[in-house]
């Protein structure tokens, strides 16, 4: 029944039916130094060029020269100039490579082989964001067959919008006392989202004092969730068109709605069957395509 956001996407293993595409036209990768927006795999000089210059860290962990989906987000992708030109003054972009045709350094082989390890990566390409402080893991994305430059881009732009890069890109242009407002949300949804994950991870049992502890960080996300999105689409409104803003602003009552809908659900404590959880199931499924609709703003 308990169940929270899922930073892990992993694909296990690489489809050999794009093995046969073309090598795509890729940007030269540095083996020594980072600049912004630049590939290198040195992986202490792209986590210092983060701290520095309060970026978020794209780790591409991929098999560059027999991974056929690797091969296919680099040509649909990473080759593109909508790529390279939103990359490069947001993210420090390191390369950790596991080719089979070329060979690395062997302090490079070394580091990618420990990075592997520490991030537990079983597949790929795996994509794992970091925050600047080159510890906070943001979310993970993996590749996809219908994926495009500007699709991606929206993925990555939404898994940094939390973090504290985007936070501070965000808050830039507000009011101190809204942007106080806003800091204060997020590290507080981030202190309870941390809290709910350790408390799942004890396995708890489904009884009626640990349904009615998720039921409570459940509508406590649902909250602040709420108040967030607030701000944030107050915010973006702004920038578009009337149209666009009337659309865009119905969609996020909706989600609202939606979300509420869920939490007061949760709060009348439906017995645990089969009916009720694909009810549940259901309501998710609205919630999840309305942040899909605006996703797309």
């Amino acid at each position: 029944m308990f169940q929270t956001r899922n930073k892990a996407t992993i694909l296990a293993a690489a489809m050999t039916v794009f093995s046969a595409i073309a090598p795509a036209h890729a940007a030269e990768v540095k083996m020594e130094g980072a600049e912004i927006g630049a590939w290198t795999m040195d992986y202490d000089a792209g986590a210092n060029l983060a701290k520095e210059n309060n970026l978020a860290i794209f780790l591409d962990f991929t098999g560059s020269d027999w991974c056929g989906w690797c091969k296919l987000m680099d040509r649909k992708v990473f080759s593109e100039p909508s790529w390279s030109a939103f990359a490069k003054d947001k993210l420090s972009l390191i390369k950790v490579d596991f080719p089979k045709g070329k060979k690395l350094p062997q302090d490079i082989r070394q580091r990618n082989r420990g990075l592997q390890q520490r991030f537990k990566v079983s597949g790929f390409p795996t994509y794992v964001i970091l925050d600047s402080d080159g510890e906070t893991e943001i979310a993970r994305l993996g590749a996809g067959r219908n994926k495009s430059a500007d699709s991606f881009i929206k993925e990555v732009e939404f898994a940094i919008r939390h973090s504290a890069v985007g936070v501070a890109d965000f808050t830039a242009n507000l009011e101190p006392e809204e942007a106080s407002r806003y800091r204060n949300l997020i590290a507080e949804q981030r202190t309870v989202e941390e809290e709910l994950e350790a408390w799942l991870k004890t396995r708890p049992d489904s009884s009626a004092a640990n349904v009615s502890k998720y039921t409570g960080y459940h509508d406590e996300l649902t909250r602040l969730s709420i108040a967030i999105d607030k701000i944030e689409s107050s915010v973006l409104s702004k920038d578009m068109d009337p149209e666009d803003a009337k659309a865009y602003l119905a969609l996020v009552d909706d989600l609202h709605g939606a979300k509420n809908e869920l939490n007061d659900w949760l709060k009348s404590k439906p017995p645990r069957n089969e009916e009720n959880e694909q009810k549940r199931d259901g309501m998710q499924a609205v919630i999840q395509a309305l942040s899909d609709q605006l996703s797309k703003y």
